[in-house]
């Protein structure tokens, strides 16, 4: 396919295309202005230098092109020759153009074009196109049937693609709409069709076009490779090596940034040929010396810094020696590590973009050598491991191949997998002590009304009846389907503000918003098992508008404001605030106000914050987050260091629990808890710190007693708690651990 495109717009500006229609009170011109609008924007978009556009107008009184001797090719001009379009050709068509009252020949136009085209492609690979758009009301000369034939001959062996958009186009003679049809018109459509077959091109009415340019379209990318190297497998000399190239299969959209805009260089500009509005950035190092004058920045030039990498609170230079020494010593090329089974790669070690590798063209021993590859592979549902190293020295990059077989050739898509480095571990909170509670005491959070096996199907029914992929010939929300809104919108915007710098922006399509909304269809299909989920669960709907709810800043300011008031009117019905409130209005009281989460730093102190805001929501949440916190404490201490900080957290949830009647949650965390510290292979990184249960025993850190608060354990119980377990009974807790391991869903489906 040809990178370049040359394209030529001629739009017939003769007297009849200016005549408005009674029904629609629109022109022919009106029509051109819209088509003429959406096919520049296609070219604004994409930008690309070396997709070159010209206009020719049709009735002017000035006979402006190459062709024109004083006795034909008349009154038709070319207002833009070839070149990379602009907002000033958009400007023109949409705000400059006028009725002249004079005719041209549209047929004559069309060589016009063929001839611009021809003169500014000659033999190079181009993509060109001409586009007439006309009502057809106009006279044409086309007696010469011999002539017609060869003009349409010399199009089609030029590989020229001709499309005639006709106002009010009446169609063909199987389909014809000949209301208010003149004579004129009904033959010039007929001549149209006649010529475009000839001419290998298409004739359209402005619906049809109109349909087609308003359809969203993606940015045009040119197929360009990431890399051109061997593909390695095996270890030199025994190595096979396969030249390969890579290509982006999916990588996200961003968005264009905006440039600088200066109203002084506007201002400061003479003719408007002169004017940029362009701003340039300089950056400038400069240290703080001090001198003779006192403490003054002096400039630094770039050639004499070094980058400096931070290291505690000092700064590490590096030279840029060091920095040559930092690169790796690899080649540029793809090497396969080795292979293992497919279903068991992890949807979340998919992290990047995806990556096509496909054998060099026309190189026949790689093609069938990689193809045997890919296919060997798919037949034994195998993945491989790659390392791709883009060009020579840089950081490799470690990723999965996955083998795809097409209809007309085979490839893989490769995905970057990741490091240790880049893993995100997070703690949860089961939900094991909701749905199966080992006490017969339901959980508080478990708000259902009904049994888990009914919740199931439920569920089940709701999924079912959401399934997008039900209508397997429209499948709602495919990714080819679904467009960047933020991109498309911008893009409106852009086109709006350029040509209507005045006026407001327009508002959001609906046929853009549909596309990130739900499918009503299916939102109706949902109705009613959303419903009775909802009463399953007795969910009701939380505002969020407390107008009670202060900010920080608020309650400090409206106590300080009641304080002077008081002070300033102390006869009036407000009362002084006694001793203790004063007290309590303590700056750390205040800030317990606006506790949410407990850190690692002051544990205790944030729990205590927690608890003391009075709500029973927050305090589930902080017994929870504390139990998170223990756990965390002790998998990331170094040696014993933290054992102290970590047992007042333990007493102090133990305290709470005993005052909130929690003896049970307490419990129930110290039994895990105590099997995480003496049994190996439950949690490794809390079993290395083993050590830590004897500080439990010292402290006689125990279970709650059910004398203690409502909720707890039998005193034969608590006597044996802190006993560590026998071997017989860490093998018996292990085998029960292996018996509940779940199987991992297979995920990877999705990245086809």
């Amino acid at each position: 396919m040809a990178n370049k495109e040359a394209t030529i717009y001629i739009i017939d500006i003769n007297p009849p295309m200016w005549v408005k229609n009674e029904t629609t009170k629109l022109s022919g011109y009106d029509y051109a202005k819209k088509i003429i609008s959406e096919l520049l924007h296609i070219k604004l978009i994409s930008g690309r230098k070396m997709d070159k556009v010209g206009i020719i107008l049709i009735g002017t009184e000035e006979s402006d092109n190459s062709l024109a001797d004083g006795e034909s090719y008349l009154n038709i001009s070319v207002k833009y020759q070839i070149s990379q379009s602009s907002l000033e050709m958009l400007n023109t068509i949409m705000n400059e153009v006028k009725n002249e009252n004079t005719y041209g020949d549209l047929l004559d136009s069309i060589v016009i074009a063929s001839d611009m085209i021809n003169s500014h492609c000659k033999n190079l690979k181009y993509k060109k196109t001409i586009y007439l758009i006309t009502d057809g009301n106009s006279k044409i000369v086309n007696d010469d049937e011999g002539q017609n034939t060869s003009i349409a001959n010399f199009i089609r062996d030029k590989d020229i693609q001709l499309n005639i958009i006709v106002v009010d186009y009446g169609g063909d003679e199987e389909n014809p709409n000949l209301d208010n049809i003149s004579d004129i018109k009904r033959s010039n459509e007929e001549f149209f069709r006649n010529f475009a077959e000839m001419a290998s091109g298409e004739v359209w009415s402005v619906n049809e076009a109109l349909e087609i340019l308003n359809e969203f379209r993606t940015k045009d990318v040119k197929a360009t490779t990431l890399l051109r190297g061997p593909l390695t497998l095996g270890i030199p000399p025994n190595a096979i090596e396969m030249s390969c190239w890579v290509y982006t299969k999916t990588k996200e959209l961003t968005l264009p940034s905006a440039k600088k805009y200066s109203a002084v260089s506007e201002s400061a500009a003479g003719d408007i040929e002169e004017k940029t509005f362009a701003v340039d950035m300089e950056r400038v190092y400069s240290i703080k010396m001090n001198t003779k004058d006192g403490e003054k920045d002096v400039e630094v030039a770039q050639e004499n810094l070094v980058k400096g990498y931070r290291y505690g609170k000092s700064i590490v230079p590096f030279s840029s020696i060091d920095e040559e020494q930092l690169a790796l010593q690899n080649e540029k090329g793809l090497t396969i590590l080795y292979f293992f089974p497919k279903e068991k790669l992890r949807r979340e070690w998919l992290m990047s973009n995806v990556l096509k590798i496909v054998s060099e063209p026309l190189n026949k021993p790689s093609e069938e050598c990689f193809s045997a590859l890919v296919q060997s592979m798919a037949m034994n549902n195998l993945v491989a491991v790659i390392k791709l190293v883009r060009i020579k020295n840089a950081q490799p990059r470690i990723g999965v191949a996955i083998p795809i077989i097409k209809a007309n050739y085979d490839c893989m898509y490769w995905c970057q997998l990741p490091y240790s480095d880049d893993y995100r571990s997070y703690t949860f909170p089961s939900f094991n002590n909701i749905l199966n509670p080992a006490k017969e005491k339901k959980s508080k959070y478990d708000t259902k009304k009904v049994s888990t096996e009914e919740v199931s199907n439920k569920f089940e029914e709701l999924i079912n009846s959401m399934d997008l992929t039900a209508d397997e010939d429209n499948e709602l929300f495919a990714p080819k389907s679904v467009y960047n809104l933020s991109y498309q919108y911008l893009y409106q915007c852009i086109r709006h503000r350029a040509v209507n710098p005045n006026d407001p922006l327009p508002e959001k399509e609906d046929r853009l918003l549909n596309m990130i909304s739900p499918n009503s269809e299916i939102v109706n299909k949902s109705k009613k098992i959303a419903s009775e989920l909802k009463e399953m669960f007795k969910i009701e709907k939380v505002d969020n508008n407390d107008k009670n709810k202060k900010g920080f800043g608020e309650v400090v300011d409206n106590e300080i404001k009641n304080l002077i008031n008081d002070i300033k009117n102390p006869e009036s019905t407000v009362k002084f605030k006694t001793e203790e409130e004063i007290n309590n209005m303590h700056m750390e009281n205040i800030i317990e106000t606006s506790v949410k989460d407990i850190g690692s730093m002051n544990p205790v102190e944030d729990f205590k914050a927690m608890v003391n805001q009075q709500d029973a929501t927050i305090l589930d949440k902080a017994l929870h987050k504390m139990t998170a916190m223990i756990l965390n404490l002790i998998r990331n201490a170094i040696s014993n260091q933290s054992y102290e900080k970590i047992l007042n957290c333990i007493k102090v949830l133990r305290e709470t629990c005993v005052k909130e009647d929690e003896g049970n949650f307490f419990n129930d965390f110290m039994k895990d808890l105590k099997k995480n510290l003496t049994i190996p292979d439950v949690d490794e990184k809390i079993y290395i710190h083993r050590d830590f249960w004897q500080v439990m025993i010292d402290n006689e850190m125990n279970l709650i007693k059910s004398e203690e608060g409502k909720e707890g354990v039998t005193e034969e119980e608590y006597a044996k708690f802190l006993e560590i377990p026998s071997k017989a009974v860490e093998n018996s807790i292990k085998e029960s651990q292996a018996e509940n391991t779940g199987d991992i869903d297979d995920l990877f489906d999705m990245l086809e």
